[in-house]
């Protein structure tokens, strides 16, 4: 039977493989779990050990993984010892077991002087700069991040996630000593990194969040407010909530990393974000009133979502929609409804919608850019197809302005195969095959230079926008 094909351990680590593929990394933890203990052999209990480690770690396993009891590890190499305890150590440190991940670092022979020889072992110090931030060693970690931001620059990697994480940690550990303005320029590199390739709905929240953060603890409390909305605006927005990304997850949620392997509550990062504003609007002197009469639903913007008009006041920027759409259940939970209201107030301060607006797109295309001239404005929203602009709370403006379109730079590559036009981004996530004639012939015409927007690029121009092939020059000139 099947309990007798999965008697052999080779084939026991497929099938848990197989598993956690599907989804179901319960299944796969148990399989292995159970084959561990019927394992004759040092060599399997090992490698068993070993798959059931990773899995526990790639499923966000961080306590039970801190917690596992190590077999004899010698019938494994060297480099599958130090991965173990690496896993361990990073899990250790995550879930604030400090002298376990002290342990596991002296395993794998990770410390403050540890060589940087290639990228494996950049990680392994970042983390390991975590740790002693953890333990209070700020300093330590200082020299870490650049030791690594150092190595990174001299060897010219352009690993995006490396860079990234790299930034973002610099940029956390200058808001731990309090120096804001460096602070957030490392924010704005650490996003920089990724946005080319477009912000995820976790992104849009986090960059938002960690932006309010920075602002409320250098009392810049408007600036703060305005970011905690854009949060919750792109929150209310999206289309699956449950996709939250695990660090958002922990602020909104008041959780530990322990809890994360729970599913989501969608109430508590919902009343988070309106005892958040509401404390905000009191530090502004705003009173919000509570209006019955009216609510805004927000949609993520979609290529397949035709606007209306745009609204941009400081970095928010928002479209109406040219009809109602339809809505997720999500939007009709009653804190999502109050979280809402909230955001509504300061929406109608800022903004002149009409009393048809009722559905509102959140902007998911300038990622941090943010708008400050009329014409970058206007130009924008021809790009967005919309029919007017406001800005800055001005009289509405009809879109005119001429806009250039360009390749975005981290397209490495175009071919053309029997599916339609490949193109290879620096980021293999982004790869997508081009099939509708118009967007290949707009591409096309791309690869040998910019071109001038023009009515029969209308129509292919929200796709390419949304695979991020394409990017409009909103210079002034």
């Amino acid at each position: 039977g099947f309990s007798d094909i999965l008697s052999h351990p080779n084939i026991t680590i497929g099938y848990a493989w197989m598993c956690l593929k599907a989804g179901v990394p319960e299944h796969a933890c148990y399989q292995l779990n159970q084959a561990l203990t019927r394992a004759s052999t040092p060599y399997f209990k090992a490698h068993l050990f070993l798959h059931l480690l990773m899995m526990r770690f790639f499923s966000h396993q961080y306590d039970t993984v801190a917690h596992m009891a190590f077999p004899d590890l010698n019938p494994l190499t060297l480099d599958e010892k130090t991965t173990l305890y690496f896993l361990a150590a990073y899990s250790a440190t995550l879930s604030r077991h400090l002298t376990k991940a002290s342990d596991f670092f002296a395993q794998c022979q990770i410390n403050q002087d540890t060589a940087i020889t290639d990228e494996s072992s950049l990680y392994r110090l970042n983390l390991y700069a975590l740790f002693s931030v953890l333990q209070g060693h700020t300093d330590v970690a200082f020299q870490l991040e650049f030791k690594i931001k150092d190595y990174i620059a001299t060897h010219h990697i352009q690993t995006t996630g490396l860079r990234y994480v790299n930034f973002i940690n610099i940029a956390r550990l200058y808001k731990k000593t309090k120096e804001y303005t460096q602070s957030l320029h490392y924010y704005q590199q650490a996003y920089q990194e990724i946005g080319h390739g477009g912000f995820s709905t976790s992104d849009h929240i986090y960059y938002a969040m960690n932006l309010g953060s920075l602002f409320e603890a250098s009392k810049n409390i408007e600036a703060a407010l305005n970011y905690w909305l854009k949060a919750a605006m792109h929150w209310l927005a999206c289309d699956n909530p449950y996709a939250l990304s695990w660090r958002p997850r922990l602020i909104l949620c008041q959780e530990t990393i322990q809890d994360i392997e729970k599913p989501l509550c969608l109430k508590k990062v919902s009343y988070f974000f309106s005892q958040k504003i509401k404390a905000l609007y009191r530090q502004c002197g705003y009173k919000p009133v509570p209006d019955t009469t009216k609510s805004y639903y927000f949609v993520e913007d979609d290529a397949h979502i035709t606007k209306k008009n745009c609204y941009i006041r400081q970095n928010m920027v928002i479209y109406t929609a040219d009809s109602g759409l339809p809505l997720t259940s999500y939007h009709h939970l009653p804190e999502s409804q109050a979280l809402a209201g909230l955001v509504r107030f300061y929406l109608d301060m800022s903004f002149t919608f009409t009393q048809t607006d009722n559905t509102l797109i959140v902007d998911t295309y300038l990622n941090q850019q943010e708008i400050t001239q009329i014409t970058t404005a206007q130009k924008h929203a021809v790009s967005m197809q919309c029919a007017q602009v406001w800005f800055n709370e001005l009289q509405p403006i009809l879109c005119k302005q001429p806009i250039e379109l360009a390749l975005s730079p981290t397209v490495m590559a175009m071919q053309h195969t029997d599916a339609g036009l490949q193109v290879t981004f620096n980021r293999s996530f982004l790869n997508h095959t081009f099939s509708n004639a118009d967007e290949i012939a707009i591409l096309v015409q791309l690869d040998q230079s910019n071109i001038a927007l023009t009515a029969s690029h209308l129509a292919a121009l929200p796709t390419l926008l949304q695979k991020r092939v394409v990017r409009i020059n909103l210079t002034t000139s």
